[in-house]
């Protein structure tokens, strides 16, 4: 049993990167030139070799992404050159344009920044858009300064959906709660979001909202309507209750005041946060199998779990009780063994 616990570091996560929330408003307001600017200034001192070697994996990575988001603007180029039907032109024109700047410089308007947030999260391969209306509303306020009517906002906003739908994740999309002075943060761009989720009526983004009796009516009648539909969005988060709570676990107040939400339910602090990701689920019936095959898996024809015992020495239910009991202990070492082993390599 001990030989392979300790041999759990085998075992590799075959899941997604984590429960994290990159600062995505960083992203947009530095755009990847402003980041590469960054990791220089840090590397601008006496560093040991493993932190050059950090360093240059940064600066590597933020590279890619950048000539990876390139190549869209390319692709739309040659396809606006060679005046291919199946391509709207406008279109073309639009994702040349889009991709080009935010390939390296900051984000300008609604789109530009939709299209940003739609690559990190595809980069990182998190479960989590964070804090949407936040940091999203100063690129939604100049394009509505700019001629941008709500109407085509909202339709922006859904082609953004659409795709979120596609990839088949569990995606999850925080709105509403309070700013870093305690105020309401609720926004226009909250309430469109709601619409948006609303109307299409897609199971993604997992949308959640904060929310709090002091909130206004008019948050409190659009999350009913949504509700009411059937649809099961946006879920609802007491800001009452998990405020206090990471107060209580030690968090600042405006740290606290700026959580969200990732995946399903877990609460997150945006940008700070290494919630890791679910390396594995435990299999009852499983355990079960192990238990009436003295650890022995039929399926991948070895022994993985300890020997509790053939099925016909099990002639009572509380020895039956024991095996099980000893292969589920066993399973949570080894489960265990191998989160350890993936947080140690995250960090």
């Amino acid at each position: 049993e001990e030989r392979l616990v300790q041999e759990s570091h085998l075992a590799p996560s075959i899941f997604f990167n984590g429960h994290m929330v990159p600062d995505y408003a960083y992203f947009l307001q530095h755009g990847f030139r402003g980041v590469l600017a960054e990791i220089q200034r840090y590397r601008n001192r006496q560093l040991t070799e493993e932190e050059q070697n950090f360093y240059d994996a940064m600066e590597i990575t933020v590279e890619g992404l950048s000539l990876y988001i390139q190549r869209h603007a390319d692709l739309a180029k040659r396809l606006l050159e060679e005046e291919n039907p199946g391509y709207d032109p406008r279109q073309l024109q639009h994702i040349i344009q889009a991709c080009t700047r935010i390939a390296w410089e900051p984000v300008q308007t609604f789109p530009e920044a939709l299209q940003l947030m739609w690559f990190l999260i595809c980069f990182v391969d998190y479960d989590s858009f964070g804090r949407t209306d936040q940091y999203l509303l100063p690129y939604y306020e100049a394009s509505r300064n700019t001629g941008m009517a709500d109407a085509e906002a909202l339709l922006w906003l859904k082609y953004t959906f659409l795709k979120i739908e596609a990839c088949g994740g569990i995606l999850n999309m925080t709105i509403g709660g309070r700013t870093p002075d305690g105020s309401s943060a609720v926004n226009p761009l909250t309430y469109l979001i709601l619409r948006a989720t609303r109307e299409l009526g897609f199971r993604s983004p997992n949308l959640s909202l904060r929310i709090r009796e002091s909130d206004p009516d008019a948050l409190w009648f659009e999350m009913h309507r949504s509700l009411s539909g059937g649809q099961g969005l946006p879920a609802l988060y007491n800001d009452d209750l998990i405020v206090p709570m990471l107060v209580e676990m030690g968090y600042s107040e405006e740290e606290s005041l700026d959580y969200c939400l990732a995946g399903c339910s877990q609460v997150i602090l945006p940008g700070k946060s290494n919630f890791a990701c679910d390396v594995g689920c435990y299999n009852l019936l499983k355990v079960f199998e192990l238990a009436l095959h003295d650890g022995y898996d039929v399926i991948m024809g070895k022994q993985v779990g300890p020997h509790t015992g053939e099925v016909h020495e099990l002639d009572t239910y509380e020895k039956f009780k024991q095996a099980y009991d000893t292969q589920m202990r066993f399973m949570t070492r080894l489960g265990v063994a191998i989160n350890n082993k993936d947080v140690s390599l995250r960090q």
